[in-house]
């Protein structure tokens, strides 16, 4: 994602916004951030950002690790000052589920000009389902001229839910009630387009997935299974995952609507909840 500021004065260089989908015992496991940078007005030319990170979907008991990087796209030498990682909730936390973990930006404390980048470490590992929240400040110092500021109040979320959940690509948030949804555009008839569908398997059992049809999975006619790694009958594990290409491909002219249900079972033998994205389409 490119954050792009203006070149004097106060610039907001860009923000990744935070959803906070609530649901008894989840919260989405995504990390973000928000960049701010205040320019010396000595190099007025001179542009920091950090990139955002996506989501990291973790069972309990996982971790897993990500880079944010932060860009120098000015003229002048970035030195790096402090940078303070403060978990702000849940709060009187001994053990953080959000750590900072290491990074170029803490060992080398030095960011080349002209593209040049580094980059910060979190690692995630959530040991409770629940939501934590972390801080993330940087302060910087241009080379040239010695001056500097706060550059990036970055806001780190993550969360472990404890459930099967159906993501789209492209989506920034999403909850084990949240139905992702898809359009497809208008199409010129017997042409087709696609999109990808991931399945997290972030509960506490292993699921096996149940036939998996054009008409079991409600898509036909205009809409169809292209391709994918689930499949009728595969187990997914605990932590794991499979995806499904769906395709829209009109045969006629209008809008087409279809709510694309996955049926699975746990290993337990329990049934899983109504598992659903909805797709539109128009054929022309």
């Amino acid at each position: 994602m490119s954050l792009e500021g203006a070149h004097t004065g106060f610039a907001h260089i860009g923000e990744v916004d935070l959803h906070a989908n609530y649901w008894p015992g989840f919260v989405k496991g995504t990390i973000a951030v928000s960049a701010a940078l205040l320019l010396a007005p000595q190099c007025s030319d001179a542009q920091l950002s950090a990139s955002d990170v996506g989501y990291i979907p973790l069972p309990l008991g996982a971790s897993a690790s990500r880079s944010i990087v932060v860009t120098n796209r000015g003229t002048a030498e970035a030195i790096i000052g402090d940078v303070a990682f403060r978990v702000t909730s849940p709060s009187g936390t001994t053990t953080p589920a959000l750590a900072m973990t290491g990074g170029t930006c803490l060992s080398t404390r030095r960011v080349a000009p002209d593209g040049g980048t580094c980059t910060i470490e979190v690692t995630y590992a959530p040991g409770d389902a629940g939501e934590t929240r972390a801080e993330l400040d940087i302060l910087y110092t241009w080379a040239e001229s010695g001056t500097g500021d706060r550059l990036v109040q970055t806001s780190v979320v993550g969360g472990a839910p404890n459930d099967v959940l159906l993501r789209r690509e492209g989506d920034q948030f999403w909850t084990p009630t949240w139905v992702p949804g898809w359009y497809a555009g208008a199409r010129p008839i017997g042409s087709s387009t696609e999109t990808t569908f991931t399945l997290h398997n972030l509960g506490p059992w292993s699921l096996t997935l149940g036939p998996l049809t054009n008409e079991s999975l409600g898509l036909a006619p205009h809409y169809a299974l292209s391709g994918g790694t689930c499949a009728s009958r595969v187990t997914v594990p605990q932590g794991g995952s499979c995806t499904l290409i769906v395709a829209f491909q009109p045969l006629e002219t209008g809008r087409f609507t279809a709510h694309m249900i996955v049926p699975f079972v746990w290993s337990n033998g329990w049934r899983g909840r109504e598992l659903a994205a909805n797709l539109i389409g128009d054929g022309r």
